[in-house]
């Protein structure tokens, strides 16, 4: 998914950063995203390169970045489409770290927030793998 607006520059970047995701190459893909996040004046195509910074940091097992990443997204205010499955790969990154504990509690988080959403029908899943 690219931004709906943005200069040619930032949008070839953004572009190119998600091309090396898709090809697995993910420490290439994060100073591409950095670099059109800083071109980035329209907030939904910010929220966008800050999501796939968090792919891309899970690519490369960075769990910190990944969690702040997701993290950013999980903290706005306004509502956003992103955020259920922000929360989804937050919990995971948890479960990687091996702190099943705060795993669960996003998992929870998740499903109370947005109890209509295919995440949460996944988190349920992974509540009950939890057990």
């Amino acid at each position: 998914m690219t931004t709906a607006q943005g200069n040619p520059e930032e949008l070839k970047r953004f572009s190119d950063a998600l091309r090396f995701i898709r090809e697995g190459k993910f420490q290439e893909a994060l100073p591409l995203l950095q670099e059109a996040a800083s071109m980035n004046g329209n907030a939904e195509g910010t929220i966008q390169m800050i999501f796939w910074r968090g792919v891309a940091c899970e690519g490369i097992s960075d769990h910190i970045c990944a969690l702040g990443a997701y993290g950013q997204i999980v903290s706005l205010q306004a509502p956003h489409f992103r955020k259920p499955l922000a929360l989804l790969r937050q919990g995971s990154v948890f479960l990687r770290m091996g702190d099943s504990k705060t795993a669960e509690l996003t998992y929870r988080k998740l499903i109370n927030d947005y109890p209509t959403s295919r995440e949460a029908s996944l988190a349920k899943e992974k509540l009950g793998d939890l057990r």
